[in-house]
């Protein structure tokens, strides 16, 4: 069987058959490449979008979704004025609610923004206790039995009143000595008198004369004695002075009030046998009081006596007690490093009582007016203080603002916000939290 012979002329025309199938094989080849890059672009772009690009679903236009009761209508992540300057971001964001029942159901309460003097001041914990300048101890001047008890702890009493009496055989025997003293010195005072006449008449000798005079003089002294301790046993002039001429010597020595107060403090019982220096009574005028304020050793260096304090005892809803730093301790306690000052103030309607606690402010600064707004209205959002301005019923703008001087439940407010605008109070808390909400971005 013969082989065919081979033709010279097919091997040309093979050769642009194979250069064909190569040529659509790159093409290809490039397209499905062209397709992947295609793909991968496409998906780095699709999860490139940022969250807040996506509609959120409690703003769905699609019938059948429904609105949420709060919504804020602002961007995803939100800012501040002068962060908005800064970046371009949208202006300060604003919380809309669905309806003023819904308000009204969140307990939201409004305060006007107000103007009132302003004084800088220091806040201390405090005690009140008896003015010691209007308080004293009665106590016996002598021994004796207690007797005739006639006030108990709360009565009122009034300057001179007999409080009690202290029945003391000491006292007749003083009385005594006092009325023999006197006596003795009138009638060496007559005789005297009487040597000094026949002395000027030379009727009698001048020694005779010197020697009445220097006996008058020691009786004097003698009796000048006997009146002295009538006088520490808390015998007045006038009943000293009476006991020469009633020569009355009687045991009982009257207990009386040295003047107008309350008995704040009773020791004495009838019948009871008491030594000198023992105490009977507690009075105190109450018409002022002393409260203790206790300062850190921070503040010490901004109080000065004279400054107006005021103080709300725990107790007293309401009573505020005034008055002004009379006194500051020149020593901090080693262990709390807390000092004391001291003010003297009114004690309106005797409502104070000694070792109440409470509250107490001492203006440190110059007074000036300013716009307040109650505590509860400020909340802080991304470090700054703010405020929810009222702009409706269900809406409310973020406002942020510049405090100054916190005072008793308010802010002093430098910038931010203008005498007469609406500020919420109670429920500012749930409107700032809404804002946390919208920062953290919508469910995916």
């Amino acid at each position: 069987m013969s082989t065919p012979a081979c033709d010279p002329s097919a091997a040309p025309a093979a050769r642009p058959n194979r250069t064909r199938t190569l040529l659509v094989a790159l093409a290809a080849a490039g397209v499905v490449l062209s397709l992947a890059a295609a793909a991968w672009f496409g998906w780095e772009a699709k999860v490139a979008i940022p969250l807040s690009a996506l509609p959120r679903a409690g703003n769905s236009t699609h019938a059948g979704s429904s609105q949420a009761d709060v919504n804020a209508t602002k961007p995803s992540d939100p800012v501040l004025p002068t962060e908005a300057a800064a970046n371009g971001s949208p202006p300060p964001p604003e919380v809309r609610l669905a309806s003023p029942e819904v308000a009204k159901s969140l307990g939201i309460e409004l305060v006007a923004v107000a103007r009132q003097a302003i004084a800088e001041t220091v806040a201390a914990s405090g005690r009140v206790a008896f003015n010691l300048n209007h308080y004293v101890e009665l106590r016996a001047r002598t021994e004796g039995i207690v007797g005739r008890i006639g006030v108990d702890v709360g009565a009122a009493v009034t300057p001179a009143q007999s409080l009690a009496v202290i029945d003391c055989p000491r006292l007749g025997d003083m009385k005594a000595a006092y009325i023999n003293a006197m006596t003795e010195q009138k009638q060496l005072e007559w005789n005297a008198t009487r040597l000094e006449r026949m002395a000027a008449d030379e009727a009698v000798p001048g020694k005779n004369l010197r020697e009445a005079q220097t006996a008058l003089a020691q009786q004097q002294i003698t009796a000048a004695n006997a009146r002295q301790q009538l006088v520490s046993l808390g015998c007045s002039s006038d009943e000293i002075n009476s006991l020469v001429v009633d020569r009355e010597t009687t045991t009982e020595l009257p207990l009386v009030a040295p003047w107008a107060g309350t008995i704040v403090g009773r020791h004495a019982v009838d019948g009871a046998l008491v030594e000198r220096g023992a105490p009977l009574f507690d009075l105190a005028d109450l018409a002022t009081m002393w409260v203790y304020l206790n300062l850190y050793e921070a503040d010490i260096g901004r109080v000065q006596l004279g400054q107006q304090v005021a103080f709300a005892p725990d107790g007293l809803a309401g009573h505020d007690f005034t008055g002004r730093v009379d006194w500051i301790n020149p020593e901090v306690d080693p262990r709390t490093r807390i000092t004391q000052v001291r003010a003297e103030v009114t004690n309106t309607d005797q409502a104070l009582r000694a070792n109440m606690y409470g509250r107490g402010t001492i203006a440190v600064g110059s007074p000036h007016e300013g716009l307040v707004v109650p505590v509860a209205a400020v909340q802080q959002f991304r470090g700054r203080p703010i405020v929810f301005i009222q702009q409706s019923a269900t809406a409310f703008a973020v406002r942020p603002i510049t405090v100054g001087i916190k005072l008793a439940g308010v802010w002093e407010v430098l910038t931010g916000v203008e005498q007469g605008e609406t500020v919420v109070t109670t429920g500012s808390y749930l409107l700032r939290s809404e804002l946390d909400k919208d920062k953290l971005g919508p469910a995916e």
